[in-house]
């Protein structure tokens, strides 16, 4: 396992972590959906094709991944499919339709498709230091990391981790160094 980037987040470590083998198997990702556009769970550090082992213990850390499949449906290709849609309309009776029944048009061809669109997948890892109450998660999005911690707290039912900020901003730092 090599990290490309790193966000950190604290926890107490007297956060119980001893169920997480007899956890892990409910919350393991399943497949999108038909009409779904994104489904997460977690998988084996190892890959997909391990189905057994969901996590990862060497002493003090534990290693988990959230994977993700999510469905790609470009807003163009939307679009145009509704333009087609509304030409047709004009031409056949002859009017414009309205806002109302051009957002049912939408959601129409969303609904149809959504179960043809493609799929990609996707992995985060996430290390936690359970001696020390650290977790580092794989990403350098914020929002990645807040979702990787409300994965693992829908879980355990409760996980009060809370981002690592520096007391100065390395910003301030970094330019008062030049």
């Amino acid at each position: 396992m090599f990290f490309r980037n790193l966000t950190l987040f604290r926890f107490p470590p007297a956060a119980d972590f001893s169920e997480v083998d007899t956890l892990l198997p409910q919350v393991q990702l399943k497949p999108v959906g038909a009409l779904e556009m994104v489904s997460r769970g977690f998988i084996s550090p190892f890959g997909r094709e391990e189905k057994e082992i969901l996590s990862h213990r060497i002493g003090d850390a534990l290693w988990l991944t959230v994977g993700t499949e999510s469905k790609i449906l470009p807003n163009t290709a939307v679009n145009d499919a509704l333009g087609r849609k509304l030409e047709q309309i004009e031409q056949n009776e002859g009017r414009k339709p309205g806002g109302r029944e051009r957002k049912r048009l939408k959601d129409d061809l969303l609904h149809e498709l959504l179960p043809r669109a493609l799929t990609t997948s996707g992995r985060t890892d996430v290390l936690l230091d359970l001696q020390h109450g650290y977790a580092v998660v794989d990403t350098s999005s914020r929002k990645t990391g807040e979702n990787v911690m409300s994965d693992i707290r829908g879980m355990l039912g409760t996980f009060p981790a809370m981002p690592l900020n520096a007391e100065v901003a390395p910003r301030s730092i970094l330019t008062n160094w030049i």
